[in-house]
């Protein structure tokens, strides 16, 4: 039994290595990023969102309860 990840960072346990999905890689997602992540699979690479980009992005409802902040103007 391993764990795997998609190319969108979410983990799977996989019984059969043998029989692992299309997509998946064994190099776990580095903390500090952002969503949208995807994995690169030419450079064997996570891409992500910086933080601030990633917080200009949200809603201010989102902003608010994630960071217990007022929304800046």
């Amino acid at each position: 039994m391993e764990i795997v990840y998609t190319f969108d960072g979410a983990p799977i346990i996989v019984n059969d290595i043998n029989n692992r999905p299309e997509n998946t890689t064994y190099i776990k997602p580095p903390d500090g990023l952002y969503e949208p992540i995807k994995f690169d699979e030419e450079t064997q690479e996570w891409i992500g969102t910086e933080r601030e980009i990633w917080l200009e992005n949200l809603t201010k409802e989102q902003y608010t309860e994630i960071t217990g902040e007022g929304y800046p103007e």
